[in-house]
């Protein structure tokens, strides 16, 4: 009798917090709880059921989408909303995932968890493909160009490169401390890692000291390496689309080096960033770069590394990502807060919040939605860290399909 009141409770105010999200459509428009006046900025398309606090993703092709929480992710059509896979979970005692993705045809899905392994998919069925193990926790688990290779690091300080088809091991490559992030760059002769480190004669006195390092992705000889402060942000680097340039995210500022070599080309510090940086990424064609930080995000221009525009989402940014033509820049905050701006000048140009819960009061950096755009830009994803799912928005003035 209890169990079933209980469940009833649950549905009803799952379905209170849906239906109160709602889209504010006006450039000038300040973040309030209650607007007076509301215009529709997009349709809401639809809502997938399910773990979906951490990641949500379109495939390259927009066909299918990736969503996933702390224990599991599933797979579902784009066209349809319906799941292509059932819950995928790597098998035993309930596993936390530390990372997941789904290689650029959509074809394949790689997980990493804290069972010593990342573990590749068949997106279309659900099916075991591969393990890769490690002699500790996998932290990072990426797809190279195309989805034939995959990357992964992790606790035991290796970084390896693995055929994402047979599961054979490629490469492994030797750090001196635990592998927090390992990614291909963009034509998959590269590959960077942040990794821990000890501490050096000269070194701030304080723990948390990281390094970056590049690698070349066919020999696994070491390139190049950049030392980095108190990283271990949610998106510690990115690559330049051309692959000359990498932004490091650390503690207090962000950097950006030459991949050819190793110099600082220029860095920002936190009293411009307004906080630690949690992201960083590269505009489509390389002359912007986007953080999200403190009380929002900034663009810069690489070239100069000057200060192009200030974005606000009314609360602490952590996730900002630019659509594919890189136009239009989505934030996500602290409190269920989300805001699409301009990626010209900075305008927003609409903004939703999840009502406040308990969890938002409570541990506000863990009420921040996953976001993403779909390729053509004409769909978003807001995955809800509270409700466990995810709604698909159509944005009204978009390119049609």
């Amino acid at each position: 009798m209890y169990s079933r009141g209980i469940v009833c409770i649950s549905a009803l105010i799952a379905l209170n917090i849906t239906a109160c999200a709602v889209w504010m459509f006006s450039p000038s428009a300040q973040i309030k709880p209650e607007p007076q006046r509301l215009q529709a900025f997009g349709a809401r398309v639809g809502q997938l059921p399910g773990s979906a606090g951490t990641w949500v993703v379109f495939s390259r092709d927009g066909k299918r989408i990736l969503t996933g929480g702390d224990h599991e992710v599933c797979v579902w059509d784009t066209a349809t909303l319906r799941p292509l896979t059932k819950p995928l979970r790597h098998p035993g005692p309930i596993v936390l995932l530390t990372d997941a993705q789904i290689s650029d045809d959509g074809r394949n899905v790689v997980t990493a968890g804290y069972d010593n392994t990342a573990r590749i998919w068949v997106a279309q069925t659900g099916k075991a493909l591969a393990v890769l193990r490690h002699q500790g926790y996998v932290l990072s688990a990426r797809f190279g160009r195309g989805g034939e290779r995959v990357v992964t690091g992790g606790g035991d300080g290796r970084a390896k490169v693995w055929d994402s088809q047979t599961g054979r091991q490629l490469l492994s490559l030797s750090l001196r401390g635990t592998v927090r992030y390992a990614v291909f760059s963009p034509d998959g002769s590269m590959i960077l890692t942040i990794s821990d480190r000890p501490v050096e004669n000269g070194d701030p006195p304080w723990s948390g000291m990281q390094e970056a390092c590049l690698w070349d992705a066919a020999t696994g000889r070491k390139l190049r390496r950049h030392n980095v402060i108190e990283s271990g942000r949610r998106q510690p680097a990115a690559f330049s689309p051309d692959g000359t340039k990498v932004a490091t995210a650390l503690e207090k500022f962000v950097v950006v080096w030459d991949t050819r070599t190793g110099k600082d080309l220029f860095s920002v510090d936190a009293w411009v960033l307004s906080g630690p940086t949690d992201t960083v990424a590269f505009g489509p064609r390389g002359s912007r770069l986007l953080t999200g930080a403190g009380a929002g995000a900034r663009l810069f221009n690489v070239a100069t590394g000057g200060l192009v525009a200030r974005l606000d989402a009314g609360g602490d940014a952590t996730q900002a990502i630019f659509n594919s033509d890189g136009g239009r820049v989505l934030l996500a905050a602290a409190g269920g807060r989300v805001a699409l701006c301009d990626a010209a000048g900075g305008k927003r140009l609409g903004y939703m919040r999840l009502p406040k819960r308990p969890l938002a009061e409570e541990l506000p950096r863990a009420d921040i939605p996953a976001i993403a755009f779909s390729p053509d830009g004409t769909e978003i994803l807001i995955g809800d860290p509270v409700t466990d799912s995810t709604t698909v928005w159509r944005l009204t003035n978009a390119p049609q399909k």
